[in-house]
């Protein structure tokens, strides 16, 4: 299990002052934010030089904690990054919500494990070992004042927990959702190739290719199948590596429901019920549960 409760605490004794816990006062941290952040727009009135300063580093400080031990709030910091470099007085509460979350929610971090973390006895098997990607765009037009575009979140799971998260922002704009879940599904293999040659070399055995689970029938179906590429030319390129991964043997591209996509949480604002449970299987929730009682104990 790794969490950084005392850097989440250096944060919150540097950054939240008695005026910056005013402005969040009503926030009752259970989501990182609230959904007006989906909203923020270069239209706003800037911030002073020495306002948006402090504003990037708590920006970049919450970034920090993302990247090592709070993947579920990437997203969240990646939409405040984009707004870094002249940013807004909400774009500052916004980040101050965040990091009430983080000071709410310190105690928990990522963890791995050989339970099932949909069993509720939590006892230790040897199933669900095998590594496998859960990869999600979401499809936006881009808009220079909201700084929208689409976003693609890929999670690498091993031992039911998340070896490499990533939620980044696309360079292009897609033409259609079809088309910007294909783009992130190439991207997610171009990534596990690098990520199966790490294993490799620890040791890792591959028994069968690695599972990739999206939620777009139409993207896996380009990625599988030449024959779907017949009225998607603009994707030609990308599916024609995508389907040599495929022919390789090194991914099985799935199609899984919209409701078990859990890589949604690094591509949009979600509400309490969702976030919660894509959050619940991003850290292995239930696993940190279980170790937690277990340090009380002792």
């Amino acid at each position: 299990m790794v969490s950084g409760p005392q850097y989440i605490d250096d944060m919150y004794k540097r950054y939240m002052n008695p005026q910056a816990e005013e402005l969040v006062r009503g926030f009752k941290a259970d989501v990182p934010c609230e959904e007006s952040i989906m909203k923020l727009s270069t239209i706003s009135e800037r911030q002073s030089a020495e306002a948006a300063s402090l504003t990037r580093s708590l920006v970049q400080s919450l970034a920090y904690a993302a990247n090592k031990f709070k993947p579920e709030i990437l997203f969240h910091v990646g939409r405040l990054q984009r707004f870094a470099d002249k940013p807004c007085n909400e774009a500052y509460r916004l980040a101050l919500q965040v990091l009430k979350y983080c000071h709410k929610d310190k105690q928990f971090g990522c963890a791995w494990s050989r339970s099932n973390v949909e069993d509720s006895s939590l006892e230790v098997t040897e199933s669900n070992d095998d590594l496998y990607v859960s990869v999600d765009s979401s499809w936006q037009v881009h808009d220079k004042a909201t700084r929208s575009r689409s976003t693609t979140g890929m999670i690498f799971f091993w031992k039911n927990g998340p070896i490499s998260v990533k939620s980044n922002g696309q360079k292009f704009q897609a033409i259609t959702s079809t088309d910007a879940e294909s783009h992130g599904i190439a991207s997610a293999m171009y990534e596990g190739i690098v990520i199966r040659g790490h294993c490799k070399w620890s040791g890792v055995q591959f028994k069968a290719p690695t599972r990739l689970e999206n939620d777009n029938s139409g993207g896996v179906l380009i990625a599988r199948d030449s024959a779907s590429m017949h009225h998607s030319r603009a994707t030609a390129m990308r599916a024609v590596f995508c389907q040599e991964c495929v022919e390789l043997g090194m991914f099985a591209p799935t199609h899984v429901p919209a409701a078990s996509m859990t890589a949604d949480v690094l591509t949009k604002w979600l509400s309490l019920n969702d976030f919660a449970k894509h959050r619940g299987k991003l850290t292995n929730r239930r696993a940190q549960y279980k170790m937690l009682e277990q340090k009380k104990k002792i």
